[in-house]
């Protein structure tokens, strides 16, 4: 079973899904599914609306009719490439994400696939149809309503579906594969290869793009090995590979990480405070640290707008502003790669870092933070790759 799924800048376009449409329709292959992404900004447009027209604080009656608006943009997308597909002849049915069987758990906006059950799925394939998924969305088979995955969830729809089926998903991207840095940002970015699925999940976790972060999670727990195609040519860009042995450096940026205080409370209880607050799958905490019956929280706010969070109290929030750099390896980061980045750094105003026997994360508010990440790419990463 191959499992292709089209991202939305592939899908920017009616031109757009036609071409991919045509190429897909040569396909020889007796089952394949395809799941699909809402078309280019399409969900940035709808998340605008919502704010426009919603509530200033967001409940869970306000998050539930975001999950049906948000929703709508993939369903667009599923029927347009299934009546393209239709036109080169290709027998199809789009499916929403209840009507594939996708059962979901957790809150409204950001929710996680607790299994599929895809009979109507099934069913189409019997009778030699492509099932055209929409991703980003499932069904809470308790409350029956609508529920989506959190930003980039149609690459969690995928790989679920890959899983459950044994097969193996591609994902097809504007960009192609995964790089060593951000190409929008680094020119210079390198093509990588080949790596293994837990290395995926801890650059994704530190910031990189290219895949949602339940997706590399999903990854990596159940060691599935997937691929990152062109959407222009269809060939294999990236392979993650359980067992790859290749060593590899990445560089990634997380843009909306800041401190949280909770005063008169341990770590625990401030965590626990925060996480009631804000939900526990909406943030990561990157460090904590207690003064003086004081806890301090230094938290990636994922794709949270903290300009529209009513804090309450017993939280205080401080510097929503930082940008947390990461250098990674997928092995050990040598002593000379150690000291070059720190003496890097500190041509930087860096206010905290974080190491680890692989990973230095530098934390900054936005200024310069791209220089910063090109010089890292520059004086380090190139030059290993020219070693190889």
């Amino acid at each position: 079973m191959r499992v292709l799924k089209f991202g939305g800048k592939s899908l920017s376009t009616l031109e757009s899904i036609n071409r991919l449409a045509e190429k897909v329709s040569a396909f020889k292959d007796k089952d394949f599914i395809i799941v699909v992404s809402a078309m280019g900004n399409s969900t940035e447009d709808l998340i605008k609306m919502a704010e426009d027209a919603g509530p200033t604080t967001l409940n869970n009656e306000s998050k539930r009719e975001i999950d049906m608006l948000l929703g709508s943009g993939e369903r667009v997308s599923a029927a347009l490439f299934s009546l393209a597909l239709q036109k080169y002849g290709r027998k199809t049915q789009s499916f929403t994400g209840s009507q594939a069987g996708i059962l979901t758990k957790g809150p409204h906006n950001n929710a996680s696939i607790a299994e599929i059950k895809p009979e109507r799925i099934n069913k189409a394939l019997d009778e030699n149809s492509i099932p055209i998924v929409a991703g980003f969305q499932g069904v809470d088979p308790e409350s029956k309503n609508v529920t989506t995955l959190g930003r980039g969830g149609s690459d969690l729809t995928a790989l679920f579906l890959a899983k459950h089926y044994k097969g193996h998903a591609e994902l097809y991207k504007s960009v192609g594969g995964i790089y060593t840095a951000d190409p929008s940002t680094v020119k210079e970015a390198l093509l990588i290869k080949k790596l293994n699925s837990n290395y995926l999940n801890e650059i994704c976790f530190w910031g990189t793009k290219a895949l949602h972060t339940k997706a590399s999670l999903l990854a990596a727990e159940e060691s599935l090995d997937f691929s990152f195609y062109d959407d222009q040519d269809f060939r294999v860009q990236t392979e993650v590979v359980k067992n790859s042995k290749q060593s590899n450096l990445n560089i990634c940026k997380l843009n909306n990480v800041g401190v949280l205080l909770c005063t008169n409370q341990t770590i625990g209880d401030g965590f626990n405070l925060i996480k009631e607050k804000l939900g526990a799958d909406n943030i990561n905490i990157l460090a904590s640290a207690e003064d003086q019956n004081t806890s301090r929280f230094l938290i990636d706010f994922k794709d949270l707008n903290t300009s529209l969070i009513n804090f309450e109290k017993d939280i205080e929030p401080q510097n929503l502003d930082f940008k947390a750099i990461s250098f990674v390896s997928n092995t050990y980061l040598s002593a000379a790669q150690n000291k070059k980045a720190f003496k890097i750094s500190k041509n930087y105003d860096v206010k905290r870092v974080l190491t680890s026997q692989n990973r230095i994360t530098f934390f900054m508010r936005a200024s310069k933070e791209d220089q910063l990440i090109n010089e890292l790419h520059q004086e380090i990463v190139l030059p290993s790759q020219d070693k190889k």
